[in-house]
């Protein structure tokens, strides 16, 4: 749907953005709404607004303006500093693009420079007491998506999400060789102490089940493209999964790939989708493949 300009005053009463946006547009969910929000397609008194809890005064004017009239998307912004590409705000979740080669969180050697550390940068821009609370991770060679809690119970209320396995996690990948068709691979991983991970039996102590459903989208001469849902969140899990099918995902030395063309683990979370913690509403974020990826497979996408 493309909305057209509107303008209303408000008059009445005082009350929010979220609540005006719901009475101009009754049949839309407010993940649409929010969505709005987040383009930039609000306007108050002149000034662009995010924030759906946002407050309006008797006298203030707002203003949705259309698709074709909203913003470019920001550039990416800075976080004390440091690039940080925000997908998704609100007052109660952050939903970051993270780069290849960033560390999720710090390790014990406590490096300044993590995903983590530029989102509390991030958030403290508006108080000096904001947090940014960690939901899940990626591996510091992957790319894309993380989502985190801005307090405490809405950090839990995600984890819960991803434990009960109904929160959706897509992957895309390149994988060495022809592989075709689709399946599910099922194993136990386990992961020593120098933090190597290994496909195991399932009676070994410390072992955890991992499930990955792949689907092979398109192909290159050397290359397959690879469609990954995970349903449960083991360390390396696609990687290993995809080694012991045969096909390694490329660039990932570790377990077996014998070529790196791009410098980088050709591995990206693209999609994630979940349970607003607040509103029960569906978040869907994506993360464009990157434009890397598309030298070595035509980029397909389902």
């Amino acid at each position: 749907m493309t909305y057209v300009d509107h303008i209303v005053e408000v008059k009445e009463q005082e009350t929010n953005v979220l609540a005006e946006l719901q009475t101009l547009f009754p049949s839309s969910s407010k993940t649409t709404l929010r969505r709005m929000l987040q383009a930039g397609r609000v306007i108050v008194d002149g000034e662009i607004v995010h924030s759906a809890k946002c407050n309006l005064t008797i006298g203030q004017t707002l203003e949705v303006v259309s698709r074709e009239r909203a913003p470019p998307p920001p550039a990416k912004t800075t976080a004390g500093g440091r690039k940080i590409d925000v997908v998704y705000e609100d007052d109660d979740i952050l939903v970051l693009d993270k780069p290849a080669g960033l560390l999720t969180v710090a390790t014990d050697k406590m490096e300044s420079d993590t995903l983590h550390s530029r989102a509390q940068s991030h958030v403290r821009r508006g108080t000096k007491r904001a947090w940014a609370h960690i939901v899940h991770r990626l591996d510091r060679k992957t790319s894309g998506l993380l989502v985190f809690g801005r307090y405490e119970e809405a950090k839990i209320n995600l984890q819960t999400q991803f434990a009960e396995r109904s929160a959706e996690r897509i992957y895309h990948a390149i994988v060495e060789g022809r592989l075709e068709g689709e399946g599910t691979e099922r194993c136990h991983l386990f992961e020593d102490q120098n933090h190597r991970v290994f496909k195991s039996k399932p009676e070994k102590e410390g072992s955890r089940e991992a499930i990955t459903h792949w689907k092979a989208l398109s192909h290159s001469s050397k290359y397959t493209l690879v469609q990954v849902r995970i349903e449960t969140g083991r360390r390396h899990q696609i990687r290993v999964q995809m080694s012991e099918l045969g096909h390694p995902i490329l660039g990932d030395k570790e377990h077996g790939s014998s070529g790196n063309p791009i410098n980088r683990l050709c591995l990206h979370a693209s999609r994630l989708k979940f349970k607003h913690p607040k509103t029960g509403e569906e978040v869907q974020c994506q993360s464009a493949i990157p434009s890397s990826f598309n030298r070595l497979v035509p980029i397909s996408i389902e």
